[in-house]
């Protein structure tokens, strides 16, 4: 793995970590508290969408160049 890799896949463990976090039933009396964490929720789960959707484009992007690559060599 190279550096981006890792702190791609670091990122995407924290994130779920404090997604699982803010996921969790708090007994708080205090509304506030409650839409915060739920806000958390809702905006660490948007990101690790959009980082899912972003790192399948680049395997894609990988598959696409290394198809690319055997192909030119055939031919």
């Amino acid at each position: 793995m190279n550096w981006k890799q890792k702190a791609l896949s670091g990122l995407m463990a924290g994130g779920f970590g404090l997604r699982w976090l803010a996921g969790h039933h708090v007994d708080a009396d205090d509304p506030a508290l409650a839409a915060a964490l739920h806000a958390v929720d809702v905006a660490l789960g948007w990101m690790l969408a959009v980082a899912v959707v972003l790192a399948l484009r680049w395997l894609l992007l990988t598959l696409r160049r290394w198809l690319a690559r055997g192909r030119r060599s055939e031919g």
